[in-house]
């Protein structure tokens, strides 16, 4: 193979057998750039992710983006493929071929987030500011689940009005609007127009009143 101008392009496909950093795969960076940045100059999506390798490779080719700070640049480590299958996509996943290596640094790993139904990218998937561990558990085959409703509390916020399990912030919320979530017989929107605590029975209230 000729590479007149040593681009890493063979003067066959290389329109400028004369310029090193003449543009081969038109992707807008030049191929001795693209060698300096360890893409493919004659593909201009390195990695096959629908991403185009100027956007992978940021502003320094001396310097590409490492979203995941593992050594291998963004343009050449795909953000669909997921060689370890943790959930996690390559372009991501500081150990590609560790299911369990810890994404988002939680305390749980991403096939175990996997298998607990959390978010291996966010270390508190409901946003209520408690952590995916703690609200886990000991066990990702069976995470705590306060209500009983089949969702983990892991994946379902104890700050949102909606949410079914009772919150423990000091901020009041309400739960599902009319699920009776104390099973006292009375709604829990009627609680709140009655001024009672739907997550307390009728019969907890009284006894507390004598």
């Amino acid at each position: 193979m000729t590479d007149s101008d040593s681009d890493g392009v063979a003067d066959e496909f290389d329109a400028d057998d004369a310029d090193p950093n003449n543009d081969t795969d038109g992707d807008g960076v030049g191929n001795a750039d693209e060698g300096t940045a360890c893409t493919d100059p004659q593909n201009g999506d390195t990695d096959g992710d629908g991403e185009g390798d100027a956007a992978e490779i940021g502003g320094d080719v001396n310097n590409p983006l490492d979203s995941d700070g593992d050594g291998t640049p963004d343009a050449v480590e795909s953000s669909i493929d997921d060689a370890d299958s943790d959930g996690v996509a390559d372009e991501f996943d500081a150990d590609d071929a560790d299911p369990n290596n810890d994404t988002d640094g939680d305390g749980v790993g991403n096939a175990d987030e996997g298998t607990a139904g959390t978010d291996p990218q966010n270390g508190d998937t409901d946003g209520d500011g408690e952590g995916d561990a703690a609200e886990i558990g000991g066990d990702v085959n069976n995470p705590l689940d306060s209500d009983g409703d089949g969702t983990p509390d892991a994946v379902e916020s104890s700050i949102d009005d909606g949410q079914r399990r009772r919150p423990t912030s000091s901020t009041p919320t309400m739960p599902i609007p009319n699920n009776d979530s104390d099973g006292d017989g009375l709604g829990n929107a009627d609680e709140g127009t009655a001024g009672t605590d739907p997550w307390i029975r009728r019969r907890q209230r009284w006894r507390r009143r004598r």
